[in-house]
């Protein structure tokens, strides 16, 4: 139980960090938090995982859900690197080479991000785990996400923040809805 709603808060947390880091006028403090969110946006996916997982054909969406999270994570650690090398040039083409190189990765990550949306979703429809306003807004945000994502040459990224407000919405709905509460906890095997 308390393992759920850690991994839970975790999803809240993860979107107040990157909106704090985002604010910040300061890129070495603010790549630091973005590193953090990037620490508690993997334990949310699992606990979404775990709470969508189930017995037969919905069970690979859970599953989905968990490896687009992993991937995701990793293209943005990739590519945190890059940014905080960028830092320290003086501004000329290899600074550019390195900014447009993390921006490109943010978009990319929009990609997958869809894939986790568009699975969430998906199995929110067809279980009473969560409330279905999830699953559909986790659809309309995959669109989004799939959209935006094909935009490489761009750093504007609308969708991402569609993407933050759901996963808001999605750890508030982790934390309060009595159905995930009883999926995510561990079942007596027969006879036990």
């Amino acid at each position: 139980m308390i393992e759920r709603r850690v991994g839970a808060a975790c999803g809240a947390m993860y979107v107040v960090v990157l909106v704090v880091a985002g604010s910040l006028g300061e890129p070495q403090p603010a790549l630091s938090l973005e590193l953090l969110s990037l620490t508690l946006f993997l334990p949310f996916a699992a606990i979404l995982s775990s709470v969508l997982s189930g017995r037969g054909p919905r069970s690979w969406l859970s599953s989905t859900v968990l490896a687009a999270a992993i991937v995701d994570t990793s293209v943005k650690l990739a590519s945190i690197g890059s940014g905080y090398s960028a830092l320290d040039l003086p501004k000329g083409p290899l600074r550019q080479a390195l900014t447009e190189a993390t921006d490109a990765s943010f978009i990319i990550t929009m990609t997958p991000l869809a894939l986790l949306c568009a699975a969430a979703g998906f199995s929110i429809l067809r279980t009473p785990v969560l409330p279905r306003w999830l699953g559909w807004t986790g659809l309309v945000t995959a669109a989004a996400l799939l959209a935006n994502g094909t935009a490489i040459g761009t750093a504007d990224a609308p969708a991402y923040l569609l993407f933050l407000l759901w996963t808001l919405g999605l750890s508030l709905g982790l934390l309060v809805s009595p159905s995930a509460r009883r999926a995510s906890q561990p079942t007596e095997p027969a006879g036990a």
